[in-house]
């Protein structure tokens, strides 16, 4: 053989390999873990509170509510029918601590003044796919000052907060004795 074709022939040689691995690159799988996907899919909850003396309405605030680390896990294990505590109860708070992931309590939460921890009524919102409400109104048996609220996925006891919304002093509920407190939560999944 000729040296002219031997050179040739393992030039062509060389391209087909290069041609191979470029080809191998090309149409390899590409896996990507499961937790990397991106499903797109989100849930937020505004909190209603509104104050009512003598039947009349004398305060309104309207705000998002922030999850904590037990409301995410708690989120995760009840889509994977780990769990089946929904996130049901109520509670509201005095206190003015800033709004902290870690909780799973509120701080200082009231159980005095009829004002503690109570299971609320769940209703599908007739407005769209996706929404609901969670509501509760309670009664003051007396005077007693709220400003932070929750909602918790178990009743009185268990550290079991999901959801919490510190409105602050300028959106302080000041109850009186016979005053009334509706808190409604309104979920929405998208």
């Amino acid at each position: 053989m000729k040296r002219d074709t031997k050179i040739f022939i393992a030039l062509i040689i060389a391209i087909v390999g290069i041609l191979s691995v470029a080809i191998a690159m090309d149409t390899r799988v590409n896996t990507v873990p499961f937790g990397a996907f991106q499903f797109g899919s989100s849930t937020e909850i505004h909190l209603w509170v509104e104050q009512f003396r003598n039947g009349t309405l004398i305060s309104a605030t309207y705000h998002a509510m922030s999850i904590t680390n037990f409301g995410k896990n708690q989120t995760r294990d009840l889509l994977g029918g780990v769990n089946t505590n929904a996130m049901l109860y109520l509670a509201t708070s005095a206190d003015a601590t800033a709004f902290d992931a870690t909780w799973t309590a509120l701080p200082n939460e009231i159980t005095t003044n009829g004002l503690d921890r109570q299971l609320a009524s769940y209703v599908l919102d007739p407005s769209g796919n996706g929404k609901w409400n969670v509501t509760y109104t309670w009664t003051a048996t007396g005077t007693q000052s709220t400003q932070l609220y929750g909602i918790y996925s178990t009743a009185y006891s268990g550290a079991t907060l999901c959801y919490a919304e510190q409105q602050g002093a300028g959106s302080a509920k000041n109850m009186l004795t016979g005053d009334t407190l509706k808190l409604t939560a309104q979920g929405t999944s998208s």
